[in-house]
């Protein structure tokens, strides 16, 4: 495994931690206000050794030279990492007591989370169902800190929430891990 492709790897987790509904700051919008606790995930690294689960609190958000100080909504709520390919399959939820949530689309917030990515050479969305909500899975395949990767997010939004669910890799080993990815996906059990 490169540490130089992991580190930006992890640069683009750490972009995507900050990006989507989940803590981005637009105008006076205030930050999220809490996490999700009502939902269910599967746990990649039971059954499968080459998963790792990753200690969100552990990565140090502020090494991307952002200002703003941690906070529980900026972190993953839960992360793994492959062994073999580096590959970051993750999960992040963001919720607000305010509905600021009912007037974003899909797509808009997809958008948001992915504005760390530059060349980006493929785009495929693909609307889905995830524990019965409507969901949008969008593949592209571009350039992070001059990186190429490939990326998959589902975004689901319900009531006052947005899930991220998320698949970073190489481009060369990208489909190692899409099974993975999409039992994960489909293991979400929103309460």
């Amino acid at each position: 495994m490169r540490t130089f492709t992991l580190l930006a790897l992890l640069s683009l987790h750490l972009m995507m931690l900050t990006g989507c509904g989940t803590g981005f700051i637009i105008g006076n919008t205030k930050p999220v206000d809490e996490k999700s606790e009502s939902y269910g995930v599967m746990d990649l690294s039971k059954g499968n050794p080459d998963w790792i689960k990753l200690d969100p609190k552990s990565v140090d958000i502020n090494s991307t030279s952002q200002d703003a100080a941690t906070t529980s909504t900026e972190i993953s709520d839960v992360a793994f990492q492959s062994k073999g390919t580096a590959a970051i399959i993750s999960l992040n939820s963001a919720c607000r007591e305010s509905k600021e949530y009912e007037n974003k689309d899909l797509r808009t917030l997809t958008n948001v989370l992915l504005l760390g990515a530059a060349d980006v050479t493929l785009r495929d969305e693909k609307e889905i169902t995830v524990s019965a909500n409507p969901a949008l899975q969008t593949t592209i395949e571009g350039k992070i800190n001059s990186e190429k990767i490939m990326l998959r997010t589902v975004v689901i939004k319900r009531r006052n929430c947005v899930y991220d669910l998320v698949y970073v890799a190489r481009p060369q080993t990208f489909d190692a891990h899409v099974e993975d990815f999409s039992h994960f996906v489909a293991s979400l059990r929103l309460k």
